[in-house]
């Protein structure tokens, strides 16, 4: 078994679910949803779902 392939095939798939992920996300902030329910729906924390809708908005660096 070539292993190499394997594992960029699985990391495709994980990449594939993550984007399904972020946009489930989007959908819910943009239908009202607080970062408290989307993070209880999801498993994460508010600080997590406010990092990754910052990341979809194309911000990296969190300012202070």
């Amino acid at each position: 078994m070539d292993y190499n392939k394997k594992i960029k095939e699985l990391e495709k798939e994980i990449n594939e679910l993550k984007a399904e992920r972020n946009r489930e996300i989007l959908e819910m902030r943009e239908k009202g949803q607080t970062l408290d329910a989307i993070g209880a729906f999801f498993g994460l924390t508010k600080e997590a779902v406010r990092i990754i809708l910052l990341k979809i908005k194309g911000v990296d660096k969190l300012e202070k």
